[in-house]
């Protein structure tokens, strides 16, 4: 049976890169039956990682690791994959914060599911690990919901980390962009203290 090699990106989201912990080492996916097998393993000791969350990229699709590392995904388009692998208790052991990043999914990134910061607060409140947090990119919530100041205040204890860029198109945050940076960063640095 012809099969398809080399799905999975090297790629791992940054936030479990922070970690240095799990590593995708196999995954192949049968172009015929339409499905991905993934093996999680840990980086350091090659022990297989059980309950890891495996996702297809830009999709709903995927599957838990079971005690061998090993997740399947059934029912996928047969072409290139991109899989991102997640498993907060093991980044909990480990010391490590996981994040997930907030992205708009009106211009930049269709489909994507962590489009809206009440979503991800859900997200957050779900995993219930001090250790899972968001990722605010302030470009990309200006796009999807605006009100970036009350959005922050409400939600700081949430947030792990920002990124910023200018609106629109991403320039530096300068005086020809449509948010007030130095008010954003105040608003920040005095929601820490």
């Amino acid at each position: 049976m012809p099969t398809l090699t080399s799905i999975v990106s090297r790629r791992i989201p940054w936030a479990l890169a922070v970690s240095a912990s799990l590593a995708v080492f196999t995954a192949a996916a049968e172009a015929q039956q339409g499905r991905i097998t993934v093996r999680v393993t840990d980086a350091a000791t090659q022990q297989p990682i059980a309950q890891a969350q495996v996702q297809i990229v830009g999709t709903t699709q995927g599957a838990l690791t079971g005690a061998d590392g090993r997740a399947l995904i059934r029912g996928v388009v047969p072409q290139v994959q991109q899989v991102r692998v997640l498993r907060v208790g093991y980044a909990e052991q480990k010391k490590v914060n996981v994040v997930m990043e907030l992205l708009n999914s009106k211009v930049n990134h269709k489909n994507y599911m962590c489009d809206k910061t009440p979503w991800g607060v859900e997200l957050c409140k779900k995993v219930g690990s001090d250790r899972f947090k968001l990722l605010y990119d302030i470009y990309h919530m200006q796009i999807m919901e605006g009100d970036v100041i009350a959005t922050i205040k409400k939600y700081q204890k949430y947030i792990a980390h920002y990124h910023t860029g200018g609106v629109p198109g991403r320039n530096e945050i300068d005086d020809t962009q449509e948010l007030n940076y130095p008010a954003i960063m105040n608003t920040i640095v005095t929601g820490w203290t």
